[in-house]
């Protein structure tokens, strides 16, 4: 068999059966879809986490065209896990056991953007949440906002695996 197991996934009816020798490195170069999005997060995420079993010995290595969510490489590495990253390459060997942790769940940013802009647009509006995710892979509608102006105070939380914060809001004009 060879060294490297190739995988790619194809949008098909019917499941999805992914199989590889569990001895060998699992490498997957990830396709972009026609619209922009990443059409192999699940599978991604599917590779990082099946691997990593006593009887796997195979290192596993992901290249992505662009960077993605991250949640699972930051529950691993807080579980124990050593990753390496590059550029959009991440590398991790096979783990047998994962460390038990203590987890916080932040509030997910993409329930919060709507009322974020709505602060911002309507006169004399003023918004706060607590404990909201503020992952840099999903906080690019504050990159947005603030290049167009909006001051959002952000007061960062410790929260573990994930970037957590609290963030205010009030009406201003845009430009």
């Amino acid at each position: 068999m060879n060294a490297y197991d190739k995988i790619s996934c194809q949008t098909l009816p019917g499941p999805l059966v992914v199989s590889f020798n569990p001895s060998s490195t699992v490498t997957m170069e990830a396709a972009m879809a026609p619209e922009g999005q990443l059409l192999h997060q699940e599978l991604r995420n599917l590779l990082l986490l099946a691997k990593h079993r006593e009887h796997f010995s195979g290192k596993t290595t992901i290249e992505e065209p662009v960077p993605s969510r991250d949640h699972t490489e930051r529950m691993l590495e807080l579980m124990g896990v050593e990753l390496n990253r590059s550029g959009t390459q991440i590398s991790l060997p096979p783990v047998a056991l994962l460390a038990p942790a203590s987890i916080r769940v932040p509030g997910d940013f993409s329930s919060a953007a709507f009322w974020i802009v709505a602060a911002l647009i309507c006169p004399g509006s003023r918004v706060q949440f607590s404990g909201v995710g503020v992952n840099p892979t999903r906080t690019g509608l504050l990159n947005i906002l603030r290049a167009m102006g909006a001051t959002v105070l952000v007061n960062a939380q410790s929260a573990g695996a994930e970037p957590m914060a609290d963030l205010e809001i009030a009406a201003q004009e845009l430009s």
